[in-house]
């Protein structure tokens, strides 16, 4: 960014120096088009920042709740070893809850990263066309 503030600058006094007007439009569309290279590459750079970090943080919590998951299970089955006769049903419908929770978070999972992947690949086509634009 302050390179950024820094060539904007330096852009600005380049055209207090221009001598005609077909010079002053000339600095002028340069200093636009390499304004929006800049901003064009640092968005892309932030955009990936981004992304490496809510994968990260999509792992961790990943891995995080398989870990809860499988003690969780693992809980349940050494209680049901340990229950009354006729409490497999009830174990049973516990183990049922668990697992379907399990598919929804799974789904859930999967559809953020979907939307993820679809949001990265928007905004790189964003910044392409912007790229693009600048310099025609």
């Amino acid at each position: 960014m302050r390179n950024m503030i820094d060539e904007g600058m330096k852009g600005a006094k380049s055209l207090m120096e221009a001598r005609d007007p077909q010079q002053w439009a000339a600095l002028q569309q340069k200093n636009m088009q390499d304004m929006l290279t800049r901003l064009t590459d640092y968005s892309r750079s932030v955009q990936d920042i981004a992304g490496k970090t809510q994968k990260e943080i999509s792992d961790l919590v990943e891995s995080r709740a398989g870990a809860m998951n499988a003690q969780f299970q693992s809980m349940v089955d050494e209680m049901a070893k340990s229950a009354p006769p006729g409490s497999e049903p009830a174990f049973a419908a516990m183990k049922q809850t668990l697992a379907a929770a399990n598919s929804l978070a799974d789904t859930m999972t999967k559809t953020a990263h979907q939307f993820t992947k679809s949001a990265e690949s928007a905004i790189k086509v964003a910044a392409d066309a912007a790229a693009k634009g600048a310099k025609g």
